[in-house]
């Protein structure tokens, strides 16, 4: 599978639903078992494969869900795209899971006890994915083209 922009997240940047720059954003790390559907509406069936274990807690509420400080819009003209971007998220740190990291997913977070009202972003699972069993210290660095591009 290659990374894509979800089209709840389309649709919701299109409709002014998603301002990026103001919204809450925040990034999950997912195991096998989730097909990455661009037509998923919320964040529950990705929920449901979330790693769990030593150094990251799975779940809407938790923690080791990073929110993106500083998120930014900037219009690029010579590339004929927007590109949406964010300070790269704190590490996380003592991951031992037992769990390969097949992606990260970028997400509109809303709530922090029901993922069906959390709205997925972007599914992202190139630059390094899949992590085979992380232990130790784990980070992302976001593409210097942003986060995700919308053309």
């Amino acid at each position: 599978m290659s990374s894509f922009i979800y089209n709840v997240a389309k649709a919701r940047l299109a409709g002014g639903d998603l301002p990026w720059d103001t919204a809450t954003l925040k990034v999950m790390l997912i195991s096998t078992g989730y097909a990455g559907n661009a037509d998923d509406a919320n964040m529950d069936l990705a929920a449901a494969v979330e790693i769990n274990g030593t150094g990251y807690t799975a779940g809407p509420g938790s923690t080791d869900r990073k929110t993106l400080a500083s998120p930014t819009v900037t219009q690029d003209d010579v590339n004929n795209v927007a590109k949406l971007d964010a300070n790269d998220p704190a590490a996380w740190s003592g991951l031992s899971t037992g769990e390969s990291v097949v992606a990260a997913i970028v997400y509109q977070h809303v709530s922090d006890s029901d993922d069906t009202l959390n709205f997925p972003i972007a599914y992202l699972d190139d630059g390094g994915f899949p992590i085979a069993d992380p232990v130790g210290n784990l980070s992302i660095v976001w593409n210097a083209s942003g986060v995700v591009q919308v053309s």
